[in-house]
Parts: C-alpha cells; structure tokens; sequence
C-alpha cells in the first residue's frame, strides 16, 4: 500500500500537532497510510521541498513574514502539479487563493466535516492511489481497506470476519459468496468453505493447510488443493514473489 507524503503547515503551534494527527486519522479512515510533517513556517517547508515532494500540503493561509498565497504562489512556479489544500479560519481570503489553482478548502470553524470532505474528494480524484479499495457495510457503517491489510476472511456462526494484518478483526453481515465475488480481482481465493485467504499472506501450502507469513495456519480443502496451488503459483509468477512451498 502506498503511504502518503503529507505536509501540514500552520504557524499556530498549539494547533499544528491536532491539525496533524487529525489529518492522519482521517486518511487512515479511508484505508491509507501517510506519513505526516508538520512545519511552522512556509520557509520551513520551501527548504523542505528543495530535496523532498509531498503528495498533498496542508497549507494554512494567515502566517507571518509569509502567509500561504504567497509561498503558495512561489511554489507553483517549482511544482504545478502539488495539491494543496488551504486550512483557514479567513473564510474572507478564500477568493484570493484562486490564482494558484487550490485542490480545497478546510476551515478551522469546521475542521472535521470540511477535511474528511477534502480527503475524500483527492482520493477520488486519484483512482492510483485507492486501486486497492474495498468498502463494506457493517453493523456501524461502511468500512474501507486497503486489500492488502486483509490476510483472510473467516465464516463463524452467521457471521464474517476480516482478519487484518496490525488492525482488530471487522465484522460483516455478508454471505461468503458475495465477499468472494468482491475480491476476487484483488488478490484473494476461497480455500474452504469457511476462508478466504490473501495470496500475498501464504507462505507455503502443506499437506491440507495453508500456512501464513504471519503465523498458523488455515484449512484446505481437499477438493480445492490442486486449484489453489496452481493459482497460487500464478499469482505469484505475476507479481514477482517468492514462495517456499512444502512439496511434501
């Protein structure tokens, strides 16, 4: 999964590690990694950018010496193609941001609401990035991941779950069938009536198990051994991994 390049700049620093964090979070929200800096200063981040380039600047426009239209306008000069989104509690300056082309808007009055829109709009507006999404519905609401933080899907009772790598396991109101046919291009195969597994997470396959990189191990089915082998082995000649397949 890619991880994000994020710049964040306000000269409030009381505010600057919230702004930060929350940026963060919200990305995280919507499946994606990023690794966030913060800056206090457009200077900071001018010096910053001379051997570096971020994916998306949070940039806030009221600073002193030299307030974000400016060094918004000097940066466009370097790199046209940086998004950047103003944060601002000057709602009145918002038309004189429009010379350097901003992604968005973020105002302070209503952080939340106006960043998770601001996300959710320059995800959509880079399908690269969110290649791997996968949203379902659960009890609480959707939820987006990435499909490779997925290691495998297990059937209990009258329920599913994802087991997914670093992150608690997600309960879904789904039939296995539909979840199947939802990541099917993604990476993933049904190898009992009760799992579905992520090719990237198999080490080896033994015997009538499927071993995972992260530990244990799941049930194969023995009408489905040959297929799976062969899949995965597919898979991986495609995607250049190496496998330690048992041949036992």
């Amino acid at each position: 999964m890619k991880t994000l390049k994020v710049c964040v700049c306000d000269d409030d620093m009381r505010s600057l590690a919230t702004y930060a964090a929350a940026v963060k979070s919200c990305f995280q929200v919507f499946g994606m990694e990023a690794e966030v800096e913060t800056y206090h200063s457009a200077a900071n981040v001018r010096a910053r950018m001379e051997k570096f380039s971020y994916d998306i600047i949070f940039l806030d426009i009221d600073m002193p010496r030299e307030d974000g239209i400016a060094f918004a306008k000097s940066l466009r000069k370097i790199s046209n193609h940086v998004p950047i989104i103003f944060v601002t509690a000057r709602e009145d300056r918002m038309f004189d941001t429009f010379a350097v082309q901003p992604f968005g808007f973020v105002r302070k009055s209503k952080f939340i609401e106006d960043l998770n829109e601001a996300v959710r709009l320059f995800l959509e507006a880079n399908p690269d990035m969110t290649a791997e999404m996968i949203m379902f519905s659960t009890q609480s609401g959707d939820f987006r991941v990435n499909a490779k933080q997925i290691i495998y899907i297990e059937s209990r009772l009258h329920s599913q779950y994802i087991h997914l790598n670093g992150q608690p396991d997600v309960e879904l109101r789904l039939r296995m069938n539909s979840i199947e046919s939802a990541l099917s291009d993604k990476g993933f195969i049904r190898i009992h009536k009760g799992y579905i597994v992520n090719y990237r997470y198999i080490k080896r396959i033994e015997n009538n198990d499927v071993c995972l990189i992260t530990g244990g191990s799941l049930p194969l089915s023995r009408d489905k051994k040959k297929e799976v082998k062969a899949l995965w082995l597919e898979y991986g000649l495609k995607n250049g991994f190496t496998y330690l397949e048992n041949k036992q």
